[in-house]
């Protein structure tokens, strides 16, 4: 039996009050790991994203506020069944989620605990699933979906004296190379970091005409050429820089940025959300070039102990990072079809199995 005290868990439709999203910013600054995701900003901007009501659940104990997350109930259809399943409240843009509040508590508790408290508390749902969740203990694994396999890339920057000590030697040669050649064609390149409130804005203006310049906005998929988006990011950012959370990274070639990055910083981590660069200057990487002074500023700054990329894409794994390990939790609720689909995903698994090892035979 857990000696841990009873999370109470409280549900509640429709934006929350003012003084419980105080209270959960104050949660947020106080957790010792959050991620832009945990935030109320974060959380609240959704509703522009998504396509569902979402909801809110907060949990306390002894009156006191310790987690918060935004959650919504979706429909599907998976193994020929029509079932309704309730997730973290996500979308194309959270790439990476903790709770608010997750690492001060027992992390397997807190999920468990969450999960009891829906299936009581909750109707209409059959399948608890969520994705993209980072956890930094061991939760129960009969708890999390055994399909799932994402990662995040980070640098660990801690009692690193110098970026040779992060990245490799090869690297690092052909960066300094590059480098190089964007300084002998404009004399210099500097990277400025912003942070202030009242320069957020323009920074993020910046960020969005790069990006749009480049295959993204050939492909319709900038941030800028979807009206909700682009004020998802604008409010979010605004809100992070108001609680110091903020930083757009420029990379400049004299007056001219040539590439930029979206970034959330909390404690001693630097997530970095999105990066855009020139890209008629592809040939000589100006995003990778980005990426290694942030590095490099960092470990100047002392200030920052690890910088997250929040996924794995390709062109990161090419800088061999550390990665933490992300789950997607899966739970069945305790109804008919929740049952039915408890059987069926297990005969699914059975299945897939026995597949794998005719295979290797």
């Amino acid at each position: 039996m857990s000696s841990h005290p009873q999370i109470i868990w409280r549900f509640l439709k429709g934006e929350p009050p003012c003084d419980l999203i105080v209270a959960w910013h104050k949660l947020c600054q106080e957790s010792k790991l959050i991620s832009a995701s945990s935030t109320p900003s974060f959380a609240l901007n959704a509703n522009k994203l998504i396509q569902a009501d979402v909801f809110y659940a907060f949990g306390y104990i002894n009156e006191q506020l310790v987690t918060a997350l935004p959650l919504v109930i979706k429909s599907s259809k998976r193994f020929g069944l029509h079932f309704r399943y309730l997730q973290v409240a996500t979308h194309d843009h959270l790439d990476y989620f903790v709770a608010a509040g997750q690492s001060e508590l027992s992390e397997s508790e807190l999920l468990e605990s969450l999960i009891g408290a829906c299936r009581n508390q909750i109707s209409g749902w059959n399948l608890f699933f969520s994705r993209r969740w980072f956890f930094e203990s061991e939760v129960e694994p009969g708890l999390t979906s055994q399909s799932y396999s994402r990662q995040a890339a980070y640098f660990e920057l801690t009692e690193k004296l110098d970026i040779n000590d992060v990245i490799s030697k090869k690297l690092f040669k052909n960066l300094t190379r590059f480098e190089k050649k964007l300084i002998a064609s404009n004399e210099s390149l500097e990277l400025e970091q912003i942070q202030q409130p009242s320069r957020i804005q323009a920074a993020l203006d910046i960020f969005y005409q790069i990006e749009a310049a480049g295959w993204k906005g050939n492909a319709g998929s900038a941030i800028s050429q979807t009206k909700s988006l682009q004020l998802f990011y604008d409010q979010c950012w605004d809100d992070f820089a108001n609680n110091g959370n903020a930083v757009v990274f420029l990379l400049k070639q004299a007056t001219h940025s040539i590439a930029a990055c979206i970034a959330f910083k909390h404690n001693k981590t630097l997530f970095l959300h999105k990066i855009a660069y020139d890209e008629g200057l592809a040939k000589l990487s100006p995003g990778s070039v980005l990426v290694k002074r942030i590095i490099e500023n960092g470990i100047k700054q002392s200030s920052i102990h690890k910088i997250c990329f929040n996924t794995n894409p390709p062109w990161v794994q090419r800088w061999h990072p550390q990665l933490d390990q992300l789950k997607s939790i899966q739970a069945f609720n305790y109804n008919i079809k929740g049952y039915t689909i408890r059987v069926a995903v297990r005969i699914y698994y059975a299945l897939r199995n026995i597949k794998r090892r005719i295979k290797k035979t």
